[in-house]
């Protein structure tokens, strides 16, 4: 069943991309379509109801609860998220920032490097893993799972929407299913 919150973020999102000029549909046919390609195009740029993500609530938080979320997707990524892409995951010249784990170092600012299981293909090349990249693939996922970042994180993302954050962070878009 669909909660009303739900419902008015949909409703607020449709308004959004209507006023941003996004959609400009007669019929609910074409509404759906419009609606369907606007949102597809907008979580692809790492954008919400079809402007820039204004969605700060790791501004909002503090610094020892924005890092608790961190950490934890990238721990639930690392201990089995994305273990059939990625056969490798090393900090970055081996600076833990004083974390006792490789999933704590990235919210202390330091970097983790993924090495991907079939290397054959040049063009997947990951980025480095860093606290703002992380933080743009955790909003990405959102958007993609039409949530918003506090709700995706009230949820407690899972092994496959860890990957997906991570995925997201590093590649830019979802690369593998």
């Amino acid at each position: 069943m669909t909660d009303f919150n739900e419902l008015t973020h949909l409703e607020d999102m449709i308004m959004n991309l209507h006023t941003n000029g996004a959609i400009n549909a007669e019929t609910k046919d074409e509404l759906l379509e419009q609606v369907d390609k606007a949102t597809s195009e907008s979580y692809d740029q790492g954008m919400l109801d079809g402007k820039q993500s204004t969605d700060n609530i790791f501004d909002k938080m503090e610094e020892n609860e924005m890092n608790t979320n961190l950490d934890g997707i990238l721990c639930t990524a690392l201990e089995g998220g994305i273990n059939y892409w990625c056969d490798k995951a090393e900090v970055v010249d081996g600076d833990y920032k004083g974390a006792k784990f490789a999933s704590d170092c990235v919210s202390r600012g330091g970097s983790i490097k993924f090495h991907i299981i079939d290397e054959e293909d040049e063009a997947i090349r990951p980025e480095i893993l860093t606290k703002e990249l992380l933080i743009k693939g955790i909003r990405m996922a959102a958007n993609y799972r039409g949530k918003t970042v506090e709700r995706f994180l009230d949820d407690v993302p899972d092994a496959g929407e860890a990957d997906m954050v991570i995925q997201f962070a590093v590649f830019g878009e979802l690369i593998f299913a």
